[in-house]
Order: C-alpha cells, then structure tokens, then sequence
C-alpha cells in the first residue's frame, strides 16, 4: 500500500515537472524546423540605403507615420517632431546626421523546408567617433504592414531597364550588407559578438546563401 503511494506520489510530482517543462520551456514554433537572428551594424553612406532612408522619410511624411527614436524608448514622433528634437537636443540633421544603422535579421525554415529571410528590424543612429556613444536617431519595426510593404514595393531603377526595379528588401538582403566591408555582426541568436567578428560574419553568409540557393533548386 505504501508503495503504491509512493509511486502515485512520484508520478504526480513527475507529472508536473513535465507541464512546467510544457508551458515554460522555450519551444519551436508549430511548423518551425530552424530559426537564427543576428543584428549588423553597416555604415549608411551613398547608394541604396541611403536611398531607402529617403524613401522611408517621405512615406512617413505622407502617411503622418510617428516612430521612435530607439527601440527602448517609449515616446513617438512625427517626422517633424523628430527633426526638431534631434536639432535642438543633438544638433544633428535627421538625413544628415544618420551614417549607420543596425539591422535585424530572421532567418527560419519551415515544415516544408523553405527557407525565409527578412528584415525584422532598422535602428538608424549617429556615430560621432570611435570610444563615443551612438545617438539613436530613428527606430523602426519592420515587420509592420506598410514597412514590409515598403521594402517589397518600392526600391531603385536599374541602370540598363527604368521600368525594371531593384526593391529594398534585396537590396538589405543579409548577405548583400554583410559583404560590404565595414558591416559588422554584433548579435547572433540574440548574443553579442565580442571576438571572431569576420569570421562569424562569413559564416553566416556562407550559410545563408546555401539556403537560399537550395530553396529554389
């Protein structure tokens, strides 16, 4: 009798340790086989995401879209507000003064084993020099209807055909900014990166393209 007690006992306790397992372990999405993020930093000069910080200014200008200026922050701003308090607060322009943004990348594969990549995230900042703090200048969640929208819809010309149209969402493609020079991986998995930084970085690309090579194969 006392046995059996106890082996009522020791499944109920083993019971519970299982559902605590259920409802607080971290666990894969339904459907979900593999799921990585990292986050670069790459500088912002001439040329297409210079392009696209234009491009997001006059839509948010248009479509009075208010945003914040770092993703801790909790207060929002017109573009307008935004120029004026980055003026008066920073004495930087908010065209002028961005020269690096962060990128938040999602990268997973499915049951059906296709291979997805998209910007999650963009936090625009101001880097006056090595051993100074950034300036946080613009946040934005990219997953929102009219930022994916955005970058899936609107991009540049090519050169040879101006009815063709590169969009953003290649153009900020992982591997197309992380081979650029002096783009840096600083998270990976939510982790950050303190040592290995290149050879972290082509990595990553390296296994990146092969899945998005063996995607379309």
């Amino acid at each position: 009798m006392t046995s059996s007690i106890r082996c009522l006992r020791s499944a109920g306790v083993l019971g519970l340790l299982t559902l605590s397992c259920v409802l607080f372990c971290p666990q894969p999405a339904q459907g979900q086989l593999w799921l990585q993020t990292s986050r670069v930093v790459t500088p912002v000069e001439n040329g297409p995401t210079r392009v696209f910080l234009d491009t997001l200014v006059a839509v948010m200008e248009r479509k009075k879209i208010e945003v914040k200026r770092s993703p801790e922050g909790e207060q929002t701003f017109t573009i307008e507000e935004l120029r004026t308090e980055l003026i008066e607060e920073e004495g930087v322009g908010l065209r002028s003064g961005v020269n690096h943004a962060f990128v938040d990348y999602r990268f997973s594969i499915d049951n059906g084993s296709n291979f997805e990549q998209r910007v999650s995230a963009i936090h625009f900042v101001f880097r006056p020099g090595p051993g100074q703090s950034d300036i946080p200048i613009m946040y934005l969640d990219a997953r929102q209807p009219w930022m994916t929208q955005l970058l899936q819809n609107k991009g540049t010309d090519l050169q040879t055909n101006e009815a063709a149209l590169i969009p953003f969402h290649r153009h900020l493609g992982f591997a197309q900014i992380a081979r650029q020079e002096e783009t840096q991986i600083v998270e990976i998995g939510g982790r950050t990166v303190r040592e290995g930084f290149q050879e972290r970085k082509e990595a990553l690309i390296r296994k990146v393209e092969r899945l998005t090579y063996e995607s379309y194969v």
